[in-house]
């Protein structure tokens, strides 16, 4: 569990390093309207379905549930702006959620393959997009 605080940690002090160094290379602005929706989708899955299912009986699924949360937000980009985003957020809430309910001693190697589908896309949108 602490090996997992480190990793987490150090992923997110990476991301803001990327988000900031690249940060000046966007090419167009975003929505405000997309934006809201974000917002509106995290604070709904973050305090209301929290509060209403009470909690969760194992880590597997509070993890699958926050991936799936925020695999949301991918279906919705993919809506708004691009096929692509729906199309990976689909394809990572297919396996979370197949890694949870169909195949529990195969979740984390599955939830890995998500991270690597994620990790995999960005690297396409970054070099090879357009």
């Amino acid at each position: 569990m602490d090996a997992m605080i480190w990793i987490s940690g150090a992923g997110i002090v990476a991301t803001f390093a990327i988000a900031f160094v690249q940060g000046r290379q966007i090419r167009t602005r975003i929505d405000r309207r997309f934006v809201g929706v974000c917002l509106t989708l995290l604070a709904f899955g973050y305090l209301v379905w929290p509060a209403i299912f009470g909690g969760f009986q194992h880590y597997k699924a509070a993890f699958a549930y926050f991936s799936v949360l925020w695999m949301q937000l991918y279906m919705v980009a993919g809506i708004w702006f691009d096929n692509y985003f729906l199309w990976i957020g689909i394809a990572v809430t297919t396996l979370v959620l197949g890694g949870l309910l169909l195949a529990p001693a195969l979740f984390w190697a599955l939830t890995l393959l998500c991270g690597a589908v994620l990790l995999g896309s960005g690297f396409y949108v970054r070099y090879f997009w357009r």
